[in-house]
């Protein structure tokens, strides 16, 4: 079918735009071992596992090239992360529940790691993640790096008990007026925490200490119309199954985005009510008795899902959506199909909520105008008796070209 062949290769050219520009490179620097700062160009991976290496390119027409921790001492995105090289300790025993030692003690290893800066002044806060867990570190003033120790471990009793000796090494590093006893005591080991209690020490040290400036979130709105291609197909109670051809309906909405703090506003939450209807007289005749068919429904439909942006340039952005979606019927979806001497007719009823879920791929453009191609998957007309009416399952099928426009 000639709107399905394009569908798929819009399909395919979205997916081979999105998995290019999905790690692109952004410019940053890097220090290498003589102490020389270079501009270039840094792969940005997103990266939740702290890396070893970095892809970077002189210049962003040039080749790129890998260079491993034993080159640089230190790397930087512009507006983004910033780590550094350090020797330090490396708590390695196993985290996951089911394989906890019995040891209270730390299992410390000395490796060369890059730390990723968390709060950077007086007091510094760094972080580092491997596969299965998140190390905080410290220093303070000119002294050296320190790991703060936390180790989860079972004690003699098989319970779950927890090594809290990085409350000890704070209150020793950190002293000041503002910052009591207490406040340390019922400091968790999670990065919100740290950063409050070190921007904290870092005003109590210099009244002049500006917090870290934090990405923040942001708040979209978005008036988005489109053409769907959909079709209903119809299961009658005989097994007999009929669907519409593909044809061409309209839809229209106003869509909500959150863009997430982290990782750079990559990730947004979305909100995408909209208004379809569908209207089909066309059918292909699979019970060969049957002779029309005809369906019609009105939807109101409310995607609430997650949504990823990568960069291709600096005005360029493709994008992944997938949401789940609820939908009413706003009025009786009916479905009917002759026969030589009779008409089934079906309907479904008003209000009668069903849901489905939505994937898109999309291309934006200087963050005010996007394309998206969107597929649903077959959504289901119901009775309120549950089921179909008088047997028959009706599903309704969709896939959407989306065109939208950011307000503010």
């Amino acid at each position: 079918m000639k709107i399905m062949r394009i569908s798929y290769l819009i399909i395919g050219l979205l997916s081979v735009l999105f998995c290019s520009g999905q790690n692109e490179f952004e410019s940053g620097y890097i220090v290498d071992n003589n102490g020389k700062k270079i501009n270039c160009f840094i792969k940005n991976m997103d990266w939740y596992k702290t890396p070893s290496s970095i892809e970077i390119k002189e210049t962003e027409n040039s080749n790129s090239k890998t260079s491993d921790i034993s080159e640089i001492k230190e790397f930087s995105i512009d507006n983004g992360a910033r780590y550094i090289r350090a020797i330090t300790n490396v708590e390695i025993s196993k985290a996951d529940l089911q394989e906890l030692d019995f040891d209270r003690k730390p299992k410390l290893e000395k490796q060369t790691i890059f730390l990723k800066i968390e709060v950077d002044d007086k007091g510094k806060l760094y972080s580092y993640t491997t596969q299965t867990k998140l190390l905080y570190y410290f220093s303070n003033g000119d002294s050296d790096i320190e790991l703060l120790i936390f180790k989860e471990y079972y004690n003699e009793d098989r319970q779950l008990a927890k090594n809290l000796m990085y409350q000890q090494q704070l209150l020793n590093s950190l002293k000041c007026e503002k910052i009591s006893k207490g406040d340390i005591e019922h400091l968790r080991y999670k990065k919100h925490y740290l950063v409050k209690l070190f921007e904290k020490y870092n005003q109590c040290a210099d009244p002049e200490f500006e917090k870290v400036s934090k990405n923040k979130g942001k708040f979209n709105i978005s008036i988005r119309a489109g053409i769907n291609y959909a079709s209903v197909s119809i299961k009658e109670i005989n097994s007999n199954e009929i669907k519409s051809d593909w044809n061409t309906n309209y839809r229209i909405g106003l869509e909500l985005e959150y863009l997430l703090s982290t990782n750079n506003n990559k990730w947004g939450i979305i909100l995408d009510p909209n208004y379809q209807e569908y209207n089909s007289s066309q059918g292909q005749m699979t019970n060969p008795s049957a002779i029309s068919f005809s369906s019609e429904s009105k939807i109101l439909q409310f995607p609430l899902g997650l949504r990823y942006y990568s960069h291709i340039s600096d005005k360029s952005r493709v994008f992944f959506t997938g949401a789940l979606s609820i939908n009413f019927l706003l009025k009786d979806a009916g479905v009917n199909v002759s026969y030589p001497f009779t008409t089934n007719s079906f309907r479904y009823d008003r209000g009668w909520a069903t849901s489905n879920f939505l994937i898109g791929f999309g291309y934006s453009f200087n963050k005010k105008l996007c394309l998206e191609l969107q597929y649903e998957s077959p959504l289901a007309m119901t009775s309120s008796s549950g089921g179909g009416a008088n047997g028959a399952e009706a599903y309704y099928n969709s896939i959407g070209l989306i065109l939208g426009y950011t307000l503010f």
